[in-house]
């Protein structure tokens, strides 16, 4: 990963690993298939070995396990780029380092031009670190972005279905209340009509008992006159009874719509209260996820850090030793 007079940038890292992907990426997902991994890093000059080795996997095969981890068949870009910045970093301190010096010390080259090379190569794997990190951290950047884009996406949502609900209550409240004044203007004009009966027939009654007193005499009136107490205490005793049953319908009518109403809102609340809860625990479930896939990205980036340091102090012990031996 060298050009001459340096090592590339991040920048260019970056734009050159988005510009290969892109190319297999036509819709825009940030996935690709992992059947086209192997023509993606030939893409790149970094191709794949395809031969198998004892237990039939080839290179191709290993990266797309390692990548492919859900099994879905798709490669995201980030993923993407961490691999294959990892595969080129291990790749150019194992087999560059070493075999250069090792070579220029075979040829007896001076211990200055040899001094070169070694900070040269360093220098290089040192720019190659800082543009993997630079790259990681700019991932990070968007990643957090889109986690805060989310959240004001959920705000949003939970607020307009908090405004509907609000909004649903009150319809229903308002359509209860027009019921209740319909019953109760239905009521009022069937006890109304009832009372109008029961004046005409009274008044029927009477005309006829007039009719009947003027043929009749004192004795059939007086005997018309318990007829009509009689038939009267009847009528009397049939509107109260028919109040009370009518007023007895009245109150367990709305005893009844009452507990219906309280066990409406009742589960409501409930429903409203478990929704909440199941929402809350979704969050704490996703923000876990998130810091445990935060603190495994740090782990990893650590551990590929500290192996290449590893190498790097493996590669001046070669030096050394090749320096030791061009002295003697």
């Amino acid at each position: 990963m060298q050009n001459g007079g340096g090592a590339v940038t991040a920048n260019e890292m970056d734009e050159m690993l988005n510009s290969a992907f892109q190319e297999y990426d036509t819709d825009n997902t940030g996935y690709v298939d992992a059947r086209e991994l192997a023509s993606l890093c030939q893409l790149l000059k970094t191709p794949l070995n395809t031969e198998q080795d004892m237990y039939g996997r080839s290179e191709v095969d290993l990266a797309v396990e390692k990548l492919d981890t859900d099994g879905s068949g798709r490669i995201e870009l980030f993923e993407f780029k961490n691999w294959w910045l990892g595969k080129i970093v291990f790749q150019d301190n194992v087999g560059g380092t070493g075999g250069k010096l090792n070579k220029v010390a075979d040829e007896g080259r001076n211990r200055l031009l040899k001094a070169k090379l070694a900070r040269k190569q360093a220098e290089a794997d040192a720019q190659l670190l800082a543009n993997r990190i630079a790259l990681l951290q700019q991932e990070e950047a968007k990643a957090w972005k889109k986690i805060q884009q989310t959240k004001v996406r959920a705000c949003e949502i939970l607020k307009t279905r908090e405004t509907h609900e609000r909004d649903e209550q009150s319809k229903a409240e308002h359509k209860f209340q027009e019921g209740e004044t319909n019953r109760k203007a239905q009521e009022s004009r069937f006890v109304q009509k009832q009372r109008e009966k029961a004046k005409r027939q009274k008044a029927q009654a009477e005309m006829i008992k007039t009719k009947q007193a003027s043929v009749r005499g004192t004795r059939q009136m007086r005997r018309e006159n318990e007829i009509e107490m009689q038939r009267q205490k009847q009528a009397d005793q049939e509107r109260a009874r028919y109040n009370r049953e009518v007023v007895r319908a009245h109150e367990d009518k709305v005893r009844k719509d009452l507990q219906q109403h309280q066990s409406r809102v009742k589960q409501l609340n409930a429903d409203g209260y478990e929704e909440r809860v199941v929402r809350e625990n979704s969050r704490t479930g996703e923000k876990e996820s998130e810091v445990q896939s935060m603190e495994k990205q740090e782990m990893e980036l650590i551990q590929r850090l500290q192996n290449a340091q590893m190498l790097q102090k493996e590669a001046y012990e070669q030096l050394e030793t090749a320096l030791s031996g061009a002295t003697v």
